[in-house]
């Protein structure tokens, strides 16, 4: 999955037009949307395997052996390629009461202080709380302020997926306060 679109800097009129590529947020709601698009995702990293697997190979192998929850949410920040299938697998066998821990991750991700590293982690656990239904709803609600504003928009995008009505007026709040940022995170919301 793609991270967050780095700001930068205007092109001259003299060079060609920027190509349309999807934002970071619209290829993560791809990749959350339903277990066909899901599916689709880990097919195409799947189709690259044998190189994947040289890089991604012992972080599989661990997070097939992780034994609890708490286990396999310390690795989600080796999540890359197929391991980040591998680890979504493994959150969604513990269903539903996986939500809390997922939602505790979260809120202590703003510790992290690699902004790429923060970025990772905050799409997996967002993505992951996607299969959890109304508890991911509500473990959404409770960290949306202590998110920034990155992690605001994929929220956004889970939210709207899981019918999450009852923050509607706070993301048209988001939309209002992003639109006129360079970046393309009011897109969350939209989708949302």
């Amino acid at each position: 999955m793609s991270k967050r679109h780095k700001k930068k800097p205007a092109p001259s009129k003299a060079t060609a037009p920027r190509e349309r590529v999807p934002s970071a947020v619209t290829v993560f709601r791809f990749s959350v949307l339903d277990d066909q698009s899901r599916e689709m995702v880990d097919h195409a990293a799947s189709a690259a395997a044998p190189m994947l697997w040289l890089r991604d190979g012992k972080f599989v192998e661990q997070i097939r052996s992780a034994q609890t929850l708490a286990q396999v949410l310390d690795l989600v920040a080796s999540a890359h390629g197929l391991a980040e299938a591998a680890w979504m697998a493994r959150v969604r066998q513990f269903g539903l009461a996986a939500a809390p821990p997922i939602a505790e991750r979260l809120q202590a991700s703003r510790d992290i202080p690699d902004e790429d590293a923060r970025d990772t982690v905050r799409e997996r656990l967002i993505a992951a709380l996607r299969w959890t239904g109304l508890l991911g709803a509500k473990a959404l609600r409770e960290c949306f302020a202590g998110l920034d504003e990155y992690g605001q928009s994929l929220a956004c995008v889970v939210l709207g997926l899981l019918h999450d009505t009852s923050i509607a007026g706070l993301m048209w709040d988001y939309i209002k306060k992003m639109q006129s940022r360079p970046q393309s995170f009011f897109v969350g919301a939209l989708w949302g």
